[in-house]
């Protein structure tokens, strides 16, 4: 077997690959970067948003939306078409150490993060 690269995306710390069965598309943010990525297959194109904060893992629920853990809680985030990228805290969250971030997180098959 040989790997093909199918996308050159440069990111710094690439992580939390969320595969989109609705889009078919694949999702991962870019934690330093504070960075939402997604890339399509289907026509090859890839595309971003901003975040306000680092984005350290996202999950899609069990109703489409996007959850993300980011420096200081658990976050839902809405990505527009435009480029921004809408962030609603849920849940905050204070580290035991500064500069502590979160790493891992997943939904379960009912959308529990």
């Amino acid at each position: 077997m040989t790997a093909e690269l199918i996308l050159d995306a440069r990111n710094a710390t690439g992580e939390s690959p969320v595969w989109s069965i609705a889009e078919q598309a694949l999702y991962w943010v870019d934690i330093p970067a504070k960075r939402l990525h997604r890339w399509s297959p289907a026509d090859g194109k890839e595309h971003s948003w901003q975040a306000s904060q680092m984005l350290a893992c996202i999950a899609q629920t069990g109703h489409g939306s996007w959850i993300a853990a980011m420096e200081n809680g658990l976050f839902a985030i809405t990505p527009h078409a435009d480029g921004s990228l809408d962030s609603r805290l849920l849940a905050s969250v204070t580290h035991a150490l500064p500069g502590m971030r979160f790493n891992d997180g997943r939904c379960d098959r009912q959308g529990r993060f």
